[in-house]
């Protein structure tokens, strides 16, 4: 029988996810606070505030560098404790692994994330080695394209990269870092997971109690939300960059703001149906384009930017037009094949029935579920069997395709 996943919410708005497994030697503690690179506004006790991105970032590096126990991962360590922190679009996550002492671990990262200390003159400490972290993100040619689409691609959501700019980073003082941290570091606005052998209620009682004694944040706050268009900025942009091989990413702008939580992770995994479908090795097309020597391998992924759906086929290419051409006639007709969706839904249960065997499997799936799709709920194989191919026929379909930018590294 496998382990079930459990889950708590305090009076304060806190949300707990345990999943025992005695079965375990070892227990891993995540706190993930839903703050990430596309927050960009908030409004507290009535003011508004702008922030631009890197600042879910730098709060990340300010507050394990910085806490009461000096270098939080440092205190961890010395611990026996495996643990960092990170961030991407939507979150950011501290976590720990361990076999023993687990409880004292826990004190540790609750109290030394929601009982911040740092200074001004650390805020000025910190910044130094983000800028050098920001600076070797920008030789990377693939975070250049991925900057300069995004910059074309959306028209009110703020996000460009997770990191930020140097300047921007530069900008922010400390009053802004501190009404940012009172506006996202909230109970409301964290989940805690706990995985692995722990005994349960004892560890529930041990956060209800450290969560009632840390001081109370009663600031009235508001997260701006974007009502983000459908259009782009601009269909085509290129940049010349020191790269071996000319890079081009067909990105398509898709609104689905139609569709609910569930709606969404459904959607999410019939986007890699479709991928496989039409751009993997596999494909037609991909032999074809290889084949004829018009691209050096190709790569299709997705991304949801809250009620926004962004699909992009890259390729390092050696004839751009035959490309782009061949891209665009592949989504207007795609391939939706019954038998291989049967296939890939086979293969989706058997990668959820072997996370089992590894925490961060179980662990990881379910926070991408409720920070990207608010979607409180773990995986399931019957969640997957619910699926069927009418349904993944009807929800492509139903995408419009229409609005898409290409972007190209031109050698």
């Amino acid at each position: 029988m496998q382990p079930k996943l459990t889950k708590h919410v305090l009076e304060n708005g806190l949300q707990i996810f345990f999943y025992k497994d005695k079965n375990k030697h070892t227990a891993n503690f995540h706190l993930v606070v839903k703050f990430g690179g596309i927050n960009g506004d908030f409004i507290l006790d009535n003011q508004k505030y702008h922030i631009a991105n890197g600042m879910a970032h730098l709060l990340e590096h300010l507050l394990l560098e910085h806490s009461q126990y000096g270098n939080l991962t440092h205190k961890l360590r010395k611990m026996n404790m495996s643990s960092n922190g990170v961030t991407n679009i939507y979150k950011t996550e501290f976590y720990f692994s361990t076999v023993e002492n687990l409880e004292q671990g826990i004190e540790v990262m609750i109290k030394g994330i929601n009982e911040p200390c740092f200074t001004s003159q650390d805020l000025d400490e910190t910044k130094p080695a983000i800028y050098e972290e920001i600076r070797i993100g920008n030789d990377s040619k693939f975070k250049q394209l991925f900057n300069m689409r995004n910059k074309q691609l959306f028209k009110k959501i703020p996000y460009i990269d997770t990191a930020g700019e140097v300047k921007e980073v530069a900008s922010f003082d400390y009053d802004l870092v501190t009404k940012t941290y009172q506006a996202f570091y909230r109970p409301n606005n964290q989940i805690i997971l706990v995985a692995g052998n722990f005994d349960e209620t004892k560890i529930l009682n041990q956060i209800k109690k450290l969560y009632n004694q840390l001081p109370q944040n009663n600031h009235q706050v508001t997260i701006v939300n974007y009502d983000e268009p459908d259009e782009i900025n601009q269909k085509y942009l290129k940049k010349k960059f020191n790269t071996g091989q000319d890079i081009v990413t067909i990105s398509y702008k898709i609104n689905i703001k139609n569709l609910t939580p569930e709606q969404k992770l459904e959607l999410d995994f019939y986007l890699i149906y479709f991928g496989q479908m039409n751009f993997s090795e596999t494909s037609s097309l991909y032999n074809d384009l290889i084949t004829r020597r018009i691209v050096n391998g190709l790569n299709c992924y997705h991304t949801f930017f809250n009620d926004t759906l962004v699909f992009s086929i890259e390729a390092f290419v050696k004839d751009e037009k035959q490309f782009t051409d061949k891209i665009i006639k592949a989504i207007k007709t795609p391939i939706l094949d019954e038998e291989l969706f049967n296939l890939y839904q086979k293969e989706s249960k058997v990668g959820i029935a072997t996370r089992f065997e590894n925490l961060n499997k179980i662990i990881k799936p379910l926070i991408i579920n409720i920070t990207s799709f608010n979607y409180y709920k773990a995986d399931s194989i019957e969640q997957i069997n619910s699926y069927n191919f009418k349904r993944f026929k009807q929800m492509i379909n139903s995408l419009n395709f229409d609005n898409y930018i290409i972007s190209k590294i031109e050698k």
